[in-house]
């Protein structure tokens, strides 16, 4: 093998290694576990699911997070925007993978 094919090709394996980490998907999870890191550092998460109403009252429920997510900082709202976007992504990127590799029904 030439020493320009080994170059070459030690390249391609490096890239194809680095591909899985590199992902739009594994961008989303980095974003997401950041985001959320970053609001639980800033807000007292404890103190909210202790003060929150019960989830079978779904208005009570919309307007507490509503009424906290207006009342908090405006950093902890871009990270929590971050974070809702990239989960969505995230979850939209997880199905269309499950569709890919659903087997056809031809």
């Amino acid at each position: 093998m030439t020493n320009t094919k080994t170059i070459v090709m030690s390249r391609v394996r490096a890239i194809h290694t680095m591909r899985p980490f590199v992902s739009t998907g594994a961008l989303c999870v980095v974003l997401v576990v950041a985001s959320v890191y970053a609001v639980s550092r800033a807000v007292w998460v404890e103190m909210v699911f202790r003060n929150m109403p019960s989830v079978t009252d779904v208005t009570a429920f919309i307007n507490f997070f509503a009424y906290a997510f207006i009342h908090t900082g405006v950093a902890v709202q871009a990270f929590s925007i971050v974070a809702l976007l990239a989960a969505g992504f995230l979850i939209r990127e997880s199905l269309r993978a499950v569709t890919v590799l659903a087997p056809s029904r031809a």
